[in-house]
């Protein structure tokens, strides 16, 4: 019987994709694993909304399984710093750069990827984690410059930090994890601004995926946690700690998750399970975007057939 709107796993259950399903980290992605802390190793990870949420989440992730350099970026430089100031306590060796960064502006971000590059020689994966909610009305009532301004930063800084990456990388491989929502592929009344950005999104790291074959990209919905874009009624489902996601992101960055590649992928699904399920994964192309149900072609959807 499914779980009663009011359950705080309800959203869990309803995008439940994998027989298991985790909303903290558990042994198979955690930063103690061997596996995940040889993902990890010798990595310069760059890291957009980095000072709260889900972009904290992986900083502190990556830091404990031992990456080599973590760059954080957000527009706030006192939670940055304050961030990276937590991160040497935890992981000492670790290396941490950090730059206030406009996300929608194409030379705060040039500057970003320049200071990283400079500093630590390369970017081995990013982590765009940085978002805004957006002013939450209906259309009709929406501040046009509140709401354009919120997609600028959802859909034009997602496009200037996946072009950035693509510039650096130098047909070098690299990672690209998008913070995507299952609401992108919803209309939900009141939230126009964030999910149309959001869905923009997805199409933009479908083209970077289409691209550059040297640039493995996904695009994850990092669960639920109490943070700016999580409107206040939805706290009540708010349990995925940020750390889940962050350890997704290590997993995701190392090569057994290549089938991966290109998919939209929730932070709760088990890996095990979906390692499992690779074949069918892959061959039935399934976790793709798909812009309408139906089958098209020659014939169309209701096509009478001639077998």
């Amino acid at each position: 019987m499914p779980l009663d709107p009011s359950h705080p796993d309800y959203w869990t259950e309803v995008l439940q994709f994998t027989s298991i399903v985790h909303r903290d980290v558990y042994p198979a992605i955690d930063t103690t694993n061997e596996k995940i802390r040889g993902i990890a190793h010798d990595k310069v990870v760059l890291v957009t909304g980095a000072g709260s949420g889900f972009g904290e989440g992986a900083c502190l992730q990556w830091a404990r399984a031992g990456a080599r350099a973590i760059v954080l970026a957000a527009r706030n430089q006192e939670r940055i710093t304050h961030v990276a100031t937590n991160l040497r306590d935890i992981a000492p060796a670790v290396k941490t750069l950090a730059v206030r960064t406009d996300v929608s502006s194409e030379k705060d971000v040039d500057n970003l990827f320049t200071e990283a590059v400079n500093s630590f020689g390369q970017v081995d994966v990013v982590i765009h984690a940085a978002g805004v909610l957006g002013p939450v009305v209906e259309l009709k009532e929406a501040p046009v410059d509140e709401w354009w301004r919120a997609f600028e930063i959802n859909t034009k800084g997602t496009f200037l930090i996946a072009r950035a990456l693509a510039r650096v990388s130098h047909s070098r491989e690299a990672t690209f994890i998008q913070t995507g929502t299952a609401a992108s592929y919803f209309a939900s009344p009141g939230q126009s601004s964030y999910t149309a950005a959001k869905a923009a999104g997805n199409m933009l790291v479908d083209q970077l995926h289409a691209e550059y074959s040297t640039i493995r990209v996904f695009n994850v919905h990092p669960g639920m946690s109490k943070s700016p874009v999580l409107r206040k009624e939805l706290e009540v489902y708010a349990k995925d700690t940020p750390e889940l996601f962050g350890s997704l992101t290590i997993y995701l960055s190392g090569k057994h998750a290549d089938f991966l590649r290109g998919r939209f992928i929730v932070a709760n699904w088990d890996v095990q399970d979906l390692e499992n399920h690779e074949d069918e994964i892959v061959t039935q192309g399934l976790l793709k975007s798909q812009p309408f149900k139906g089958d098209i072609g020659p014939g169309g959807h209701w096509k009478t057939s001639t077998e």
